[in-house]
């Protein structure tokens, strides 16, 4: 069974009591950091002040990352699939061969 740790997330200025497993809790750690220097960012770029406005463009952004790593990772797994095939053809090919 997973031992769960009760912790304060702070996302702008506001805190978040959040259960997570014991062994996530250093993966939330680091997306409440990423989420504050994006947030931080933000606001030192275009001026908002408004921290919906900030959690959008965060979320916006984020999500846009998540998805273009989808993306890539699709792609290289269907790279890979496409070259185990041609391996297992050669092998076919070459087994062939060998029993004629």
């Amino acid at each position: 069974m997973s031992e769960t740790a009760t912790i304060q997330i702070q996302i702008g200025n506001r805190s978040y009591p959040l259960k997570v497993r014991g062994a996530d809790e250093a993966a939330y750690r680091d997306a409440e950091r990423m989420i504050n220097e994006k947030w931080k960012a933000y606001e030192t770029a275009f001026s908002v002040r408004d921290p919906q406005d900030l959690l959008a463009m965060c979320a916006l952004q984020l999500a846009t990352e998540s998805l273009q790593l989808k993306h890539n990772v699709e792609g290289v797994q269907s790279a890979v699939k496409n070259e185990i095939e041609d391996i297992l053809h050669l092998v076919d090919t070459v087994a062939s061969a060998t029993e004629a």
